[in-house]
């Protein structure tokens, strides 16, 4: 997950449309966590950052992810990209 989440903030498009998207509460929902953590990790506020959102709300929308089992890297790339979109 941590692969695949690091590799896709490095996609300069994807990340600026995160750093953009607007703000919201809804932190369950996979874009309002994903675009959150984004933001956190180019904020330049933190040493680092858990993606403990991210994997909650990709776990509702695919269910192979809701233990902590591990998984390949393109299963959870796949299956967030498939809820951003």
């Amino acid at each position: 997950m941590n692969s695949a989440i690091q590799c896709l903030s490095h996609v300069p498009q994807l990340t600026q449309w995160a750093k953009n998207y607007p703000s919201t509460n809804d932190r369950w929902s996979v874009t309002g966590s994903y675009t959150a953590l984004i933001k956190a990790m180019w904020s330049g506020e933190h040493q680092s950052v858990a993606p403990r959102d991210v994997k909650l709300s990709v776990s509702r929308f695919a269910s192979i992810f809701t233990d902590f089992g591990q998984k390949d890297a393109h299963e959870f790339m796949n299956s967030l990209l498939n809820a951003l979109h």
